[in-house]
């Protein structure tokens, strides 16, 4: 670990009496306050072995004190332990204060004392000068997994799909929807959604059609001004405009044939299982380390109209 990084740095392996690796650049407060825990997996209550836990402390002071570099909040700059086989982990010369312990381990939802959900309210612990505390417990949620396969309207599979995992919070009794990850589908239209936290899911694909003038690319390239890059000039020609279709085969692609007779197709966002609806999405329960698999898309078109006004 970099100190330049961390800052000031400390590692303990089980109950060791090596004191923490200090910056040479920072000195922090010190005290002989001691707390000893242990970093647990939240559904088996094994323990996490190679966690690491971060340590945060408010001692009350705006100013800095002799015997320490303080913030302006009060706060020590930030310590970091390494839990020993049976994630224990032991915590020397801490001052008196509000203690903020905090623990990462690679394929597990980092997690703060006190909290008994994913994501859940964390709260402190008050440490007396000089004080020893034990019996600190510290849970870690796995990550889970979702995947699936996307196939066109013919069966063949969807290559370069967008594929978004988005999370379902209630929030005073209505849905919130947010993305949590995007995926994209291989050459076989399979997709793997991984480090998905434990929690109520929905699973789409986007869509959106764009249209503009044929001009549009012209106007860009002769306005003054640093622009973020030029408009895409593929698509279909509609009179005056170039119609495009994006996200459903990854960035612009390429849209079905129109119908028999003549109207355009595009294909819709979709939402699992099969609803162009998010309020009728199939609701993804996943559990700490659940794999849910089999969560398919096949891609429908659907005949578009068009809608025109005024700017």
């Amino acid at each position: 670990l970099s100190c330049a990084l961390w800052g000031a740095v400390s590692l303990s392996i089980g109950v060791s009496t090596q004191a923490p690796v200090r910056n040479s650049t920072t000195q922090t407060a010190e005290g002989n306050g001691v707390v000893i825990g242990r970093v647990i997996d939240a559904a088996g209550g094994g323990p996490i072995a190679d966690a690491v836990v971060s340590v945060n402390t408010e001692v009350g002071s705006e100013f800095p004190s002799s015997s320490g570099n303080l913030d302006k909040t009060g706060s020590i700059p930030q310590r970091r332990y390494l839990v020993d086989h049976q994630g224990r982990f032991v915590l020397r010369e801490l001052p008196g204060g509000e203690i903020r312990i905090e623990a990462t381990a690679q394929g597990y939802v980092p997690g703060k004392l006190g909290q008994s959900r994913p994501g859940g309210p964390a709260r402190a612990l008050t440490l007396g000068e000089d004080e020893r505390r034990d019996g600190i417990i510290i849970r870690l949620w796995k990550f889970g997994v979702i995947s699936g396969r996307v196939v066109d309207d013919v069966g063949e599979p969807a290559i370069g799909v967008s594929v978004d995992v988005l999370s379902r919070v209630l929030t005073y009794g209505r849905p919130r929807f947010s993305l949590v990850t995007r995926e994209t589908t291989d050459d076989r239209g399979m997709y793997r959604a991984g480090m998905v936290p434990p929690g109520d899911f929905v699973v789409a694909l986007p869509q959106k059609q764009v249209t503009m003038p044929l001009t549009g690319p012209q106007d860009w390239r002769s306005g003054p001004g640093s622009r973020t890059g030029p408009p895409n000039q593929h698509g279909l020609r509609i009179d005056e405009f170039i119609w495009q279709t994006t996200a459903a085969f990854g960035g612009w692609a390429v849209a079905p044939p129109p119908a028999k007779e003549g109207h355009l197709l595009a294909f819709p966002t979709t939402f699992y299982s099969g609803t162009s609806a998010v309020g009728q999405a199939t609701v993804i329960t996943l559990d700490p380390g659940e794999e849910r698999t089999s969560v398919d898309f096949q891609l429908r078109p659907v005949l578009t109209v068009r809608v025109s006004g005024t700017v």
